[in-house]
């Protein structure tokens, strides 16, 4: 056991303090970045009996995702940030028990021990794995999402609550002959056969935004070119992540 750790287990009540934080708590040697202590919830959060302080180091290495191995414990420019009393966050993934992985963030900062004026790094992490199951999730969904509008054989199209486009597919583009550069901000009435549809389809478009369901309805459309399609349209309106009011439309030439 080192100095230092023998620093940690000496002073009254630290290590009972240090057990007690609901968070996976641990120190590192400043200079070799040695694991010095870590508390009992690191290894419940593993499945793990505490086995001991005696090598700690060992268990962190274990336990760690080979490619976290590599950025474990901090590079020197996050040894210098700890050095001037800063904060530096971390996430490491650590291997479980039954060999799943769980993803712990926090952050390290210096501490001093005021018996000593010994310095060490303080880290704490907590359990984030549902989080980022969940944001994997989400961004499978969003990818999985944006694959089938992209790649879908019927126009689609977004606008916002006042009717500019927001974004179009290719299929639309192909359609309609407007580049997506062209299309996008342009009030969805430039698609309008002549200006008595245009009011109709404001009017209609205010209906879309107020209305729970689905719209459901036919127009003649027409492209750049002023070619005229008689179009199928089902419209949905939904609230974006940052809240704002959008309507989604799927076009289908009949």
């Amino acid at each position: 056991m080192s100095a230092l750790t023998k620093e940690i287990f000496s002073g009254p009540g630290q290590r009972q303090l240090l057990e007690q934080l609901p968070q996976v708590t641990y120190l590192l040697d400043m200079e070799t970045g040695e694991c010095l202590f870590v508390n009992d919830r690191f290894f419940e959060l593993l499945g793990y009996e505490n086995r001991g302080q005696s090598q700690p180091a060992s268990l962190f290495n274990e336990l760690l995702l080979p490619a976290d191995k590599e950025l474990f414990p901090f590079t020197r420019e996050d040894r210098n940030t700890i050095n001037d009393g800063g904060f530096v966050p971390v996430e490491y993934r650590f291997y479980h028990r039954d060999r799943k992985v769980i993803t712990m963030a926090g952050r390290n900062t210096r501490f001093t021990f005021p018996e000593s004026g010994t310095t060490c790094v303080l880290g704490n992490i907590m359990d984030i794995t549902e989080q980022k199951q969940k944001e994997l999730s989400l961004r499978t969904n969003h990818e999985a999402y944006e694959y089938a509008v992209q790649h879908s054989e019927i126009a689609i199209s977004v606008l916002d609550k006042k009717g500019h486009f927001v974004h179009v597919n290719p299929k639309f583009s192909e359609i309609y002959g407007y580049r997506y550069k062209e299309i996008i901000g342009e009030h969805f009435t430039v698609l309008a056969p002549n200006e008595d549809r245009k009011s109709l389809w404001n009017e209609i478009f205010d209906e879309i935004l107020d209305s729970e369901g689905v719209y459901d309805g036919e127009w003649v459309m027409a492209t750049k070119t002023g070619e005229m399609l008689t179009v199928t349209s089902r419209n949905y309106h939904l609230d974006n992540n940052e809240g704002r009011r959008q309507v989604i439309q799927f076009l289908r030439i009949i």
